[in-house]
């Protein structure tokens, strides 16, 4: 409605939420928070069998957290991930939801999510054998949440060269988390969801509410709510640095 309209008139305190890689629809009225990711594999490895292996580890994981509760209300939460094999010759296009993922056939290297849309994923065991529904050490839900802009909840190896903590501990709070464990151990729990919506919400929930101050009659025809965010380098969990252990207690 004008130039600044997509920051309620304020340029400074919100900056663009169009970003890059997965994005939150939320729709207040039906009280439902959509994700949307596409996740294109390609690499030696990389066929429907492995898109599928990656889809069903991620949705047994992310996609049991069917609610989530905020404020008081209880929102459905429903994913909507495609991962599918990259095209011969198809281009890359960063749309805001597509992300790029090589499949690698070795262990030698930890699985990585690099700006929250590409990178590179193990198509391997730690054993050797490829992925299939069965194994155990499936990267794809804990690399999701790097998609998602959520930050790894264990000790990383620079953090582990400035602290002195050990390389790959879980930090406290996050045993038995999908972020803060080993690929294919961890859990999705109300922690990750947290990070992942509440800054979205809180958005939402304002702009209706200066809509409705603001803009009382316009509302029935320019509505605000079932709006997306979308998520990308800029705006994901922010960093953190460890105390280093010959400091801590």
């Amino acid at each position: 409605m004008t130039p600044y309209g997509y920051c309620a008139g304020n340029p400074v305190r919100l900056v663009d939420v169009d970003g890059r890689d997965a994005k939150i629809t939320i729709n207040e009225e039906q009280g439902t928070i959509t994700v949307t990711s596409n996740i294109i594999i390609y690499g030696s490895l990389a066929n429907e069998e492995m898109a599928n292996v990656y889809k069903k580890s991620i949705m047994n994981s992310w996609g049991k957290m069917n609610t989530y509760e905020y404020e008081g209300r209880t929102y459905n939460v429903m994913w909507n991930i495609d991962v599918r094999v990259k095209g011969e010759n198809e281009k890359e296009n960063y749309n805001g939801v597509n992300n790029y993922i090589k499949v690698v056939n070795s262990t030698a290297n930890p699985s990585s999510t690099i700006n929250t849309n590409n990178g590179s994923w193990r198509g391997v065991s730690y054993s050797g054998d490829v992925l299939d529904e069965n194994s155990k050490d499936n990267p794809a839900p804990h690399e999701f949440g790097h998609i998602l802009g959520l930050r790894d909840r264990y000790v990383t190896k620079t953090q582990s060269q400035k602290s002195g903590w050990e390389y790959g501990m879980s930090l406290k709070g996050w045993n038995g988390n999908v972020m803060g464990e080993k690929a294919g151990q961890g859990k999705v729990s109300k922690e990750n969801l947290d990070i992942l919506f509440t800054p979205s919400l809180k958005l939402h929930k304002w702009m209706i509410e200066l809509y409705e101050k603001y803009f009382p009659s316009s509302s029935r025809f320019f509505p605000y709510d079932n709006k997306s965010y979308n998520i990308n380098g800029n705006h994901r969990e922010p960093e953190f640095d460890l105390t280093p252990k010959t400091k801590s207690k």
